[in-house]
């Protein structure tokens, strides 16, 4: 196969691009008609927010025997959760 001059390479990244540019526009377009649609559940099985601490009950989702809890799921006490609050609680302090 021969090398490509200058020009046709370039020629062929613009083409390249501009079919990439075509199909990001086509995605966010049907990422903004999804979010436009209306109320729609992100994840049916989180919990209700945790409210600020000692207002209310907490409803819990997972109870953590073994691990701890981290957003709305167990980890290993050894690891470090990276999540925000969730509906998943600790079983003993």
């Amino acid at each position: 196969m021969a090398p490509m001059a200058g020009n046709d390479r370039a020629a062929l990244v613009r083409k390249k691009l501009e079919r990439a540019n075509e199909h990001l526009a086509s995605l966010t377009a049907e990422v903004k008609a999804f979010l436009d649609s209306g109320p729609y559940v992100v994840n049916s099985r989180s919990g209700p927010l945790p409210g600020p601490p000692g207002i209310g009950a907490k409803s819990c989702c997972k109870i953590c025997t073994i691990g701890k809890a981290c957003g709305d799921t167990c980890i290993s006490r050894q690891y470090t959760c990276h999540v925000g609050p969730g509906c998943a609680c600790d079983a003993s302090p």
